[in-house]
């Protein structure tokens, strides 16, 4: 995360152009795919590359196993899971959209720095209504919860 961080601020300055912004860039697809097969044909894997929330590195051990006597239920919380060929690794999805106002406002908890927020802000306007407005049909069931009133 520190890394990442450090890189978009690098190429900031340095160029408007900045695919590592993405936040398509920011997941290890590669690795995400290999770990759904390995733990739909063997039953279990581990990943050694999680991202850790408490200190926002890469140190974090994920270790899942499931049973053969019964049918499994994994829920992969995210986003950008519903273009090709991450759509395909799972078995089905549901978009959970929340209003505006929410997401600015859980936006806003993230950070007290101004210009952070204006930066996720505008990360959301470029990357993520695009990306939801292209996809979303993907989505094997939608629900949208409605702004307040």
């Amino acid at each position: 995360f520190h890394e990442r961080e450090q890189r978009i601020e690098e190429q900031r300055s340095s160029s408007p152009v900045n695919p590592e912004e993405n936040p398509l860039n920011w997941y290890a697809w590669e690795e995400i795919g290999t770990s759904l097969a390995t733990l739909r044909d063997q039953g279990g894997f581990t990943y050694e590359r999680a991202w850790n929330s408490r200190t926002g590195e890469l140190d974090q051990k994920y270790s899942l196993q499931r049973t053969q006597e019964a049918p499994t239920l994994i829920l992969c919380d995210g986003i950008y899971l519903l273009h090709e060929p991450v759509r395909d690794w799972l078995d089905m999805t549901i978009f959970v959209g929340k209003p505006e106002a929410t997401r600015k406002k859980r936006g806003r908890t993230r950070t007290t720095d101004a210009s952070r927020r204006a930066y996720m802000e505008r990360l959301e306007r470029i990357y993520a209504i695009p990306y939801f407005q292209a996809n979303i049909a993907r989505a094997d069931v939608i629900y949208r919860e409605a702004d307040p009133v």
